[in-house]
């Protein structure tokens, strides 16, 4: 039996055990292979083998009932007159990122609303996290009155 006539009699094999309910574990003592070979994902059981240098090359992997859900990074803002604007971020965000959304969308939108209302200083409420803090950012946080 060549190599890949063994890989398909084992992927047989993991398949078979994860039917008959046996966990990822004992399939792994059981057929002598790493855990990583046999895994169990909160989208339900996927079955992975793989040739060497492709672990996870889209078709190595076996995914089965997937959730459907699809989450979105949005950052916003409200004030004491109601809701300010949404906008949607696209990739990583980064303290880069913030900044840009701060400076092109933050304080435009405050602006077009004629804000502050009286004059003077924003005071800009966040959580510390460390993209709001990054030393990019902090200025911006400080010329509007927050930190």
């Amino acid at each position: 039996m060549n190599r890949q006539q063994t890989a398909i009699a084992k992927r047989a094999q993991i398949i078979a055990l994860h039917d008959e309910g046996l966990s990822s574990r004992v399939i792994a003592q059981r057929l002598a292979v790493s855990r990583t070979t046999v895994q169990n994902t909160n989208h339900g059981i996927v079955h992975k083998w793989r040739p060497y240098n492709t672990r996870y090359d889209r078709r190595n992997i076996f995914e089965e009932a997937r959730s459907g859900h699809v989450t979105v990074k949005v950052w916003g803002w409200i004030f004491i007159h109601g809701m300010g604007d949404i906008v949607r971020i696209e990739g990583r965000f980064t303290a880069a990122k913030c900044l840009e959304i701060l400076e092109n969308f933050f304080i435009p939108s405050l602006q077009q609303r004629n804000h502050p209302f009286p004059p003077g200083p924003i005071i800009y409420v966040q959580d510390r996290c460390p993209i709001h803090t990054a030393h990019t950012v902090l200025p911006v946080h400080l010329e509007t009155g927050g930190g």
